[in-house]
């Protein structure tokens, strides 16, 4: 059936939620890494006391340690085939 036939609303349904769904994921993880640079900086400013300080500590190792896992990541991705030589 050629482009613009009945069932070519209905196909592009998925395709709507689907770009729903990815951008209120991004703007969920933009909330969230603003809410983190927030804290830190108030972590760095010294304005948090010893309960609240831990828990940053605690958000920083994490974002170091996903930030690190993903350099590798990238590094594996693409520098192994370029080892290999594919």
């Amino acid at each position: 059936m050629p482009f613009g036939g009945p069932d070519s609303e209905r196909a592009l349904i998925p395709l709507r939620k689907r770009n729903a769904r990815v951008a209120s994921q991004l703007l969920a993880e933009a909330r969230f890494a603003v809410t983190v640079c927030a804290q830190i900086a108030r972590y760095m400013a010294g304005k948090l006391d010893q309960k609240r300080r831990l828990s940053v500590q605690t958000t920083y190792l994490l974002w170091v340690y996903t930030v690190a896992q993903g350099i590798f990541g990238l590094l594996l991705t693409h520098g192994f085939p370029r080892l290999v030589g594919s």
